[in-house]
């Protein structure tokens, strides 16, 4: 279980990472649609409106060799017999 977590982690992609906020109140509504990061939006009903934001800045908090290397390591791990 330990490997599967440490694998999930090395290979997750910040970049890909949604913001999505479900929104009643119609100003807020507009005023989240206006932003530069909006990206799409949609009417669900005529109380509720769901808006899709893209991110404003992403923290790299793992260097790219150890990302690397983990990922190796890990896919080692995974294909060894036992």
């Amino acid at each position: 279980m330990l490997s599967n977590a440490v694998y999930g982690k090395v290979i997750e992609q910040l970049c890909k990472h949604m913001h999505v906020k479900l929104i009643l109140d119609p100003k807020e509504a507009k005023c989240n649609i206006w932003k530069p990061t909006c990206q799409s939006f949609q009417i669900i009903n005529e109380d509720l409106t769901m808006v899709h934001l893209g991110t404003q800045r992403i923290k790299m908090r793992k260097p790219c060799h150890v990302t690397a290397y983990m990922e190796r390591r890990v896919r080692s791990m995974t294909n060894t017999k036992l």
